[in-house]
């Protein structure tokens, strides 16, 4: 592995350094790690951030370059999701989603994940991704909502969405970062076979 710092270390130190060098941070995995090496190899670089400007970060920088990789809008989307989630008056169809998307969704993701290239667009580290995937409407993932949800009848659709918003809050940053760590490890299975 590259030297971070003063020698060479492996993925596990760099691993064990990163968490006790900043115990108040989300873990820093080895996936993260490879992408930084494979992105080095290739291009003789790290590059922080996603823009028309290319910036290096050098070896001096140390674990500030995995701190800086490690930083995502995590909390912030948490915070984002229960304080506004997008609810529907009318049975949604084709043309209902894309106006939400073009006139709700989109101004919110570009105010809070800005792209300081054009103000319309959000920042190119975000990734929204709706597929439609058949395990998000499984049985035991509508059972799983059912029973957290609709515990007791909701008196009225006022009421529906309060118990959506509270159970929205109870997401934990954690379960976020899992997501997040298999998206990427999915993402690099699919890297594997192209």
């Amino acid at each position: 592995m590259i030297g971070y710092g003063d020698r060479a270390r492996t993925q596990c130190e760099v691993v064990r350094l990163f968490r006790e060098t900043h115990p108040d941070l989300p873990p820093l995995n080895q996936g993260t790690i490879s992408k930084i090496e494979a992105q080095y190899r290739e291009m003789g670089h790290v590059r922080k951030v996603s823009s028309k400007r290319q910036a290096v970060v050098d070896d001096d920088t140390k674990l500030n370059l995995l701190l800086a990789l490690e930083e995502n809008p995590i909390t912030q989307a948490r915070q984002l999701a229960r304080d506004r989630p997008f609810f529907f008056d009318d049975t949604l169809n084709g043309a209902r989603y894309l106006r939400s998307l073009q006139h709700e969704l989109m101004p919110v993701l570009c105010h809070s994940f800005p792209n300081p290239l054009n103000p319309n667009l959000t920042d190119e580290r975000l990734w929204f991704q709706q597929d439609g995937a058949p395990p998000h409407y499984a049985a035991i993932v509508r059972q799983y909502l059912k029973s957290r949800v609709y515990i007791q009848k909701p008196n009225n659709i006022a009421d529906l969405q309060e118990r959506i918003r509270k159970e929205i809050g109870k997401i934990t940053p954690q379960m976020l970062h899992n997501v997040r760590d298999k998206t990427y490890h999915r993402l690099g299975c699919c890297q594997q076979v192209i």
